[in-house]
């Protein structure tokens, strides 16, 4: 048995990165034979012709050469309606089995294609249980598998809270394009906290040059901010080496469809490194985050302003969280125990019939 992988993305770009191209480097660790098939499915619509046909061919190449017997994993690969159309009739004509992977709530946006391809598929992987609840109503073969990372490389680079900073450092890390609403939240919070007379610095990372971003915290009086508009996002160490010189790292997120379904990955990543997170009470935060064990919830600027000066303040608090939020990741969101239960997905026989169409 081989498993197959098509992306939605190149190695770059988080989702993929975190639950395919590192996924399969867990597999073959683990003895699971597994391989991506580039380019992804961005890639291919990005290409003008006639380059783009040569991609299209040489995933159709790809397609006729998997065994029988061998799996065939979509990393949400619906971006190019070429590769989407050979997808489709690959399933109808050779039965081959067929795992989607969903770690954010694309349905909102192309409700069509994401209900066809959850009821076309024979098992639906999902990274939150929003969207657990969403693709039940599809397929009764849904398995919860939340998006994982190496806790090994993060712990390597733990927040010390004994060594404190110069400078009380509040962070957030993503990709700033596709956050804006989100990080409008922090706006409010940063004003509150420079009107209690806290001092602080906040750090950005993923600004990517977003003239929006930079005019949304440059304008805020007082507040000492740091724009980093990108990181070498293949460096296993490049996050966690930043995330390391975080107080507190935040997940403001706006209560929306789309944000109900997102996999909380940003506090994942700073609970890995011990950094007490602070993130909105809304789609899979609250399951991840417990208030007061392993980090905070708040819901509105003042409640924010008051957890961030709470880790600043309580020294020995924040070391106790930092601590209790690695355990938590290390248990339920490291790769080392998600790849075997993959694994066992794949290895356990055929899956429940259901409806194709």
């Amino acid at each position: 048995m081989k498993i197959h992988f098509f992306t939605k993305r190149e190695a770059t770009a988080g989702s993929s990165r975190q639950r395919a191209f590192l996924v399969v480097d867990w597999l073959n660790k683990k003895g699971m034979p597994a391989d991506i098939h580039s380019p992804s499915a961005s890639t291919i619509s990005e290409t003008p012709w006639p380059a783009k046909g040569a991609l299209i061919w040489k995933h159709f190449k790809a397609l006729g050469e998997i065994k029988k017997g061998d799996v065939v994993y979509l990393q949400r690969p619906l971006g190019n309606k070429y590769l989407v159309v050979m997808l489709v009739l690959y399933k109808w004509l050779t039965r081959r089995t067929m795992y989607f992977d969903m770690d954010d709530s694309v349905f909102v946006y192309m409700p069509h294609k994401l209900r066809f391809f959850t009821k076309l598929c024979d098992e639906i992987v999902v990274g939150s249980h929003y969207l657990y609840d969403w693709a039940k109503r599809y397929n009764p073969n849904v398995h919860l598998i939340p998006t994982s990372l190496d806790v090994g490389r993060y712990q390597l680079f733990t927040r010390d809270y004994s060594k404190p900073n110069d400078v009380f450092t509040i962070g957030w890390i993503g990709g700033a394009n596709y956050h804006l609403e989100n990080l409008k939240l922090l706006v409010p919070v940063f004003e509150e906290l420079i009107r209690r007379g806290v001092r602080f610095k906040f750090i950005l990372v993923g600004a990517s040059k977003n003239p929006q971003a930079y005019h949304m915290f440059g304008d805020i009086k007082g507040l000492n901010a740091e724009l980093i508009d990108a990181l070498d996002w293949t460096d296993p160490q490049a996050v966690p080496k930043m995330i390391q010189t975080f107080d507190v790292g935040l997940m403001p997120l706006v209560d929306t469809p789309t944000a109900r379904g997102k996999c909380a990955f940003k506090a994942i990543e700073y609970m890995a490194c011990g950094v007490v997170p602070v993130v909105s009470p809304v789609g899979e935060n609250p399951t991840l985050v417990k208030d007061g064990i392993n980090g905070f919830l708040a819901a509105d600027a003042s409640e924010w302003a008051d957890k961030i000066e709470r880790v600043m303040k309580k020294n020995d608090e924040a070391l106790a969280l930092g601590r209790v939020a690695q355990q938590t990741i290390k248990e339920n969101y490291s790769f080392d125990s998600n790849v075997d239960k993959l694994i066992q997905l794949f290895t356990a026989g055929s899956p429940t019939p259901h409806s194709k169409t």
